[in-house]
């Protein structure tokens, strides 16, 4: 082989060399996907976990005896009543719905004896079978929100139960089975000494509510707050860090990947996660749902404090956290947007309290229900129609001089009245202006 031939075998194999890499270089595809939220919430731990008996509790009870009302929200006297119901087997439901008027049922569950079990939110009865033991393959999407049990054995049915929403005008009758009328009798007489007397209060949308008679007394708490760990949670939402874009601007901090955003606002102490790369699809059932959205912060221990659930409508699932029975606005919630199978949003407080210290505390007088109903009506600014609830609430605030060496915040939770209006809640404010006492309504969230 002379030097010529050799030079161009060589040219040769250089070229194919050439073009075998640049191909391999177009064609290169790396193996690379954007982090999956919905399958990253493994081995981060923030809290303890709860179940479906944890969070789903109802938000209050109601008793009439005689011509009186009387309510309570204390954890003490709903477990009391609840326990009767998971002791007990609910047989033979049947649907009078069609055969009862609005007000037939509104009288039937304020009979005298009668013990309202009241939930926050609407609930079907396969929601309820996870709480109670209900033998019922008929009516397992019907919704309700509370249930109504007799504890005066000298009534004519003193085994019934009722499923109600007066809202939607549905009730179902069933057979209290395997409770001994003694245990009826026994809550009766333990529930009498932390009642408060109640005024009820009809609403447009056919719910009754029922305010405290007198004026109510309670304590303003103050707690010490600590932040969460913000990259656990990072870690909890995404499946890698590596790829986020930081942006600060203010007391806002974001992370973003390209198509999932994480903000952490320090001020507020409200952690915001969206992902637009998933759609609604078809809803979930609320059964589903909630177990989804609880299974979902299991998966990174995110119960720092006593939460419960508050609402669930569509795909969006509420919970709320709570103080001596009363739930918490303005900062201590968890809520979520689901698609069909993944989360599309989340929000949440990242204060975790440290329940065991409380600094000094100072008493709230609010007005009576028969000043809220009197302000209420005195008021331009309210009209009756759109009221859905009225309630007592803890308003979370910050207390800005404070200075606590060992935690991050010193917070303020104080008791305030809270009305429901148009499907959003709003502080009622009660002032007397020439004379004439009237109401005016502020944003809570």
């Amino acid at each position: 082989m002379n030097r010529e031939n050799f030079k161009t075998i060589l040219l040769f194999n250089l070229v194919m060399i050439s073009v075998f890499l640049s191909y391999n270089l177009w064609t290169y595809q790396a193996n690379f996907s954007l982090p999956e939220a919905s399958t990253s919430l493994e081995n981060v731990a923030l809290a303890n976990q709860r179940s479906v008996t944890d969070v789903v509790q109802p938000s209050h009870i109601v008793y009439h005896t005689g011509n009186s009302h009387y309510i309570s929200e204390q954890a003490a006297d709903v477990k009391l009543v609840t326990n009767i119901l998971k002791s007990a087997s609910i047989e033979d439901l049947v649907n009078l719905s069609e055969e009862m008027s609005i007000r037939e049922i509104q009288n039937l569950i304020t009979n005298d004896g009668q013990l309202e079990v009241v939930y926050p939110s609407s609930l079907s009865v396969n929601v309820l079978k996870k709480l109670y033991t209900i033998d019922d393959s008929n009516y397992s999407d019907i919704q309700i929100n509370r249930i109504v049990i007799n504890i005066d054995q000298n009534s004519e049915e003193p085994d019934a139960i009722y499923f109600v929403s007066l809202e939607t005008e549905v009730i179902l009758k069933a057979t209290l089975a395997n409770v001994s009328p003694e245990s009826l009798v026994d809550v009766a007489e333990n529930l009498s000494s932390g009642l408060t007397e109640a005024i009820q209060l009809p609403l447009d949308n056919n719910e009754l509510i029922y305010l405290p008679k007198e004026p109510v007394t309670l304590e303003k708490i103050d707690l010490l707050a600590e932040y969460l760990d913000t990259e656990t949670f990072q870690q909890a939402l995404f499946s890698t860090t590596n790829y986020l874009n930081t942006e600060t601007e203010g007391s806002i901090t974001s992370y973003t990947d390209g198509m999932r955003l994480f903000t952490i606002d320090e001020n507020t102490g409200i952690l915001s996660f969206e992902d637009s790369s998933t759609v609604m699809g078809n809803v979930m059932s609320d059964s589903d749902l909630i177990g989804k959205s609880i299974e979902f912060i299991n998966g990174h221990d995110g119960w720092t404090n006593e939460y419960r659930l508050y609402s669930v409508d569509g795909g969006n699932v509420l919970f709320r956290m709570m103080a001596e029975g009363l739930p918490i606005f303005g900062g201590g919630m968890i809520s979520q947007m689901w698609g069909e199978e993944k989360i599309i949003s989340y929000k949440r407080s990242v204060y975790q309290f440290d329940d065991s210290f409380q600094l000094s505390q100072e008493e709230v007088t609010l007005p009576s229900g028969e000043e809220v109903i009197a302000a209420i009506a005195n008021s331009e600014a309210i009209k009756q129609e759109n009221i859905q609830n009225i309630m007592i609430v803890y308003k979370m605030q910050i207390v800005e001089a404070a200075t606590i060496e060992f935690a991050d915040k010193y917070l303020q939770l104080v008791p305030i009245w809270c009305i429901k209006y148009n499907g959003i809640y709003y502080k009622l404010v009660i002032e007397e202006i020439d004379g004439v006492t009237g109401g005016d309504l502020i944003g809570l969230e």
